[in-house]
């Protein structure tokens, strides 16, 4: 039969409780008794007592057995929590991260640099590079720009001119050896030219404005990837 553990205050408690008992009960058999005694041997001496005497003594007895029997249950302090076991896969499964193309914000656009008023002096223009220009007048102004491809996937483009102020921006545009290979212009908004059709590894573009008007005519020019 197995005794279930208790707590050092209660194992005090009975040990205390007992041993006022074992005394008292000792007490009660050892003073002396005129008639109505009971006789009882202890450790080889004979005593006389009542036998009241002898139930606190054995009742006495039986809680300090208690304590030599009944294991001491001890409580930790700061008890530490086991902690949940981590499952590794083995073969972790990492993010694939979306394909992201760059964009170019307006707030980042280079202004055009002059003089690129001819097709030798053309501006270079980095493909994904965003130039922003304007005409100096109405009298015929016009900008050039060149654009080198280094990887031979001109066709994977596309020109963009965007109309920002005025009254109409034209672009011409020309392969390597100068010779033109189509014409975009818009009044509002952009307009797009694709290179799907171009082998060369380089253009020439020129942008103009309208031959009259108020307003000076102002624009932006890209190449990048088509969409």
């Amino acid at each position: 039969m197995e005794f279930e553990a208790i707590s050092a205050a209660r194992m005090i408690a009975l040990m205390l409780a007992g041993g006022l008992f074992a005394l008292a009960g000792l007490y009660m058999m050892l003073r002396p008794k005129s008639q109505g005694s009971a006789k009882i041997e202890l450790f080889g001496l004979k005593f006389e007592s009542s036998s009241a005497g002898l139930l606190v003594f054995i009742v006495g007895a039986a809680f300090l057995a208690v304590t030599i029997f009944v294991p001491e249950r001890h409580t930790a302090s700061n008890p530490i929590p086991d902690e949940p076991e981590m499952e590794i896969s083995e073969q972790p499964v990492l993010p694939i991260a979306p394909t992201v193309r760059a964009e170019i914000s307006e707030a980042s656009a280079l202004k055009e640099a002059e003089p690129n008023d001819e097709l030798r002096d053309a501006q270079s223009l980095l493909v994904g590079q965003v130039v922003a220009g304007k005409f100096k007048d109405q009298s015929g102004d016009k900008d050039w720009f060149s654009v080198f491809f280094d990887s031979n996937n001109i066709a994977e483009h596309e020109v963009k001119l965007r109309h920002v102020n005025g009254n109409m921006v034209r672009a011409t545009l020309y392969d390597s050896r100068e010779h033109e290979i189509g014409e975009i212009s818009t009044r509002s908004g952009a307009a797009y030219f694709s290179l799907e059709d171009q082998t060369s590894n380089k253009v020439f573009i020129k942008v103009s404005g309208s031959v009259s008007g108020w307003d000076t005519d102002a624009y932006e020019i890209s190449v990048a990837l088509r969409q």
